[in-house]
């Protein structure tokens, strides 16, 4: 590994020499098939904000899946109420909440 973070809520993320991020659990097994530019740490509700290879935002999921399927959307950060937007060509789409789930 090039970069190695500290474990947070039983992962942690590390940064391979091609300059790609994933995340290892305890075991050192990786949580998931793809690989990001940048990924933050994983929150208490079980998610982590990664940037895609094609620069678009999302979150990953402890399960190794991401919380949006469409990977040419853009995912905002959360509110204090839970919620955020899904953008696709500079334009919203739709809202969700934590779990994937839309809203409003």
């Amino acid at each position: 590994f090039n970069n190695l973070k500290f474990f947070h809520n039983g992962f942690a993320g590390v940064k391979c020499l091609d300059g790609l991020w994933n995340f290892i659990r305890h075991d050192g097994t990786y949580l998931s098939d793809m690989w990001f530019k940048v990924v933050d740490d994983f929150d208490d509700n079980g998610l982590s904000r990664v940037q895609l290879q094609n620069g678009k935002r999302n979150y990953l999921r402890t399960d190794g899946k991401l919380l949006v399927d469409d990977l040419d959307c853009n995912v905002g950060c959360f509110d204090s109420n839970g919620i955020t937007y899904v953008e696709k060509n500079e334009k919203v789409i739709y809202y969700i909440n934590e779990k994937g789930e839309k809203v409003r």
